[in-house]
């Protein structure tokens, strides 16, 4: 190879190789601390390990419904099917304190196997509406 010929490539190589580091250099140094960021002083860190300590778990209420969908919940209410005797209602309670808002029987027998009823909620012009298998055609459950 002649020497113009090994300039040329050396060439190449050395700009192949600054471009490299470049990439590589701007790609780093987005993985790098900010120097003006400090970490917290270990004092700093056992004051917020403190402020976070869990609190226990308390209920607001409890029930003892026997529940054969899972819930839904649109604002403070929750909407599920339960088994009452061999039948199926939906209820919606209130979450904060329990109470029944509204129920209705539902269509189906509460053994029914390899069938799971869900609950499916609509909004429309600003009302919450529940769509269930009930027992009657004209009923509406709104929140």
């Amino acid at each position: 190879m002649n020497s113009t010929a090994h300039r040329h490539v050396t060439s190449k190589s050395i700009t192949a190789i600054t471009i490299s580091a470049l990439i590589l250099n701007g790609a780093l140094a987005g993985c790098t601390a900010n120097k003006t960021e400090s970490s917290p002083a270990p004092a700093e860190q056992a004051e917020k390990a403190e402020e976070q300590v869990p609190v226990p778990a308390s209920f607001a209420w409890k029930t003892e419904e026997v529940l054969v969908s899972d819930p839904t919940v649109i604002d403070d209410v929750a909407i599920a099917y339960r088994r009452v005797g061999p039948q199926l209602e939906v209820i919606a309670r209130n979450l904060k304190n329990g109470k029944q808002v509204w129920k209705d029987e539902a269509l189906g027998a509460a053994d029914a196997r390899g069938i799971s009823p869900s609950i499916e909620t609509v909004e429309h012009d600003g009302k919450n509406y529940v769509a269930y298998t009930g027992t009657r055609t004209d009923a509406v459950g709104t929140l």
